[in-house]
């Protein structure tokens, strides 16, 4: 089995090639745009018949190569079949590459890609994580993406899988707010950082757009620039924290030979929103469980463990030593039951593990396994 794995790198380009991308975005966008309305005018969202129906035009109507355009015609048909994308409308941001129009070499480190003037080169300008990745790879897929700090080629390479590993245990994972992640052997991982971060970032865009709306011209000004300046760095921190939150999970339960259980939080919003604080909102809406989600399954992916989503109801309410339901109170659990006094995220996190462990082990061995069936059949016997 095979992965495909993103390699982003940034594209050296001369004024004069400026002119060329921004064409071909523009056009490739406004393409897509067209193929959209076509599609949602015909009731139709199937590739090949929006193939059929709009590729000799918008060559035509907008300069498109061939594959340029079997590109945005792909790149609309999943949009206009989901409810919820059905009327997205493109942006002149990103184009999309296949082994026609792209070309890497490794010779000189450069790609060639087709635009609307014709094929132009441009040289790579990569680091070393970059040169390894890419080593020996003939890929043939890419996107061309416009960023702030320049144009970047994500080319997309294939790479074999490592054998699952033979897994001897499961490590559960409980995230939160408060702690980011919390180990069932008992590691949390603080977010009071990225919390006091994100707090300071909320109180800088709150008196920033203040001063946009109410200063003097000049302050409105200078307060919009600083804006766009900030614009980001929020999440780019966060995604940093994250990648080094999801690293040490997967490394660990590489090296204690474990599956990965892990708390399986989508749509937690719309079923928790309500009753949360008016003033909590804001830290439980930027909550990035899905980003960290998403970090942990493609490392350990790539390191071959086992994820296994688990449903968090009542993870945090079961007593993880005799199973009975226990009281939480903040950072404390205690159980009535056996009178055990635990770390509140920690007893979840060992309730996610033992959940997974059903999965990876023969359910006979499970400790949730119900012994009622056994005990009725040796009764009638």
């Amino acid at each position: 089995m095979t992965s495909i794995r993103t390699i982003p790198c940034k594209l050296v380009v001369a004024p004069h090639q400026v002119a060329a991308i921004e064409a071909t975005l523009q056009a490739f966008a406004d393409a897509c745009n067209w193929v959209a309305d076509w599609g949602r005018e015909h009731h139709v969202s199937r590739q090949y018949d929006l193939h059929k129906g709009c590729y000799y035009t918008i060559r035509e109507k907008f300069g498109l190569s061939a594959n340029l355009a079997v590109r945005a015609i792909a790149r609309v048909a999943p949009r206009l079949s989901k409810v919820k994308t059905r009327n997205s409308i493109f942006q002149p941001t990103s184009i999309d590459y296949d082994k026609v129009i792209f070309r890497f070499h490794e010779a000189d480190w450069s790609v060639g890609l087709t635009l609307v003037g014709g094929r132009i080169r441009f040289a790579l300008k990569i680091g070393d994580f970059q040169y390894q990745a890419l080593r020996g790879q003939k890929p043939t897929s890419a996107v061309l993406v416009k960023k702030k700090k320049g144009y970047y080629i994500n080319i997309q390479v294939k790479e074999p899988l490592p054998d699952p590993l033979k897994t001897t245990g499961t490590l559960g994972v409980d995230l939160g707010i408060k702690n980011i992640a919390t180990l069932s052997d008992g590691t949390t991982m603080g977010g009071e950082t990225l919390n006091a971060y994100r707090l300071k970032r909320h109180k800088v865009r709150r008196s920033l757009q203040s001063k946009a709306d109410k200063g003097t011209p000049s302050t409105r000004k200078n307060a919009r620039r600083v804006l766009k300046r900030l614009s980001g760095k929020e999440r780019r921190y966060q995604s940093w924290v994250n990648h080094q939150v999801s690293k040490h999970i997967v490394e660990q339960a590489k090296e204690q030979q474990q599956a990965i259980a892990l708390e399986d939080l989508t749509d937690i919003r719309d079923r928790t929103n309500r009753k949360i604080r008016k003033s909590q909102r804001g830290m439980h809406n930027t909550w990035s469980f899905h980003e960290l989600r998403w970090f942990i399954e493609y490392k350990a992916v790539r390191a071959g463990i086992k994820v296994i989503p688990v449903n968090p109801a009542w993870t945090s309410q079961t007593c993880s030593q005799c199973l009975h339901i226990g009281s939480r109170s903040g950072v404390r659990f205690h159980c009535s039951n056996c009178g055990a006094e635990l770390h509140a995220d920690v007893n979840g996190a060992v309730n996610i593990a033992t959940v997974g462990a059903a999965f990876v082990t023969r359910p006979e061995y499970s400790p949730l396994r119900c012994l009622l069936p056994q005990r009725m059949a040796e009764a009638a016997g």
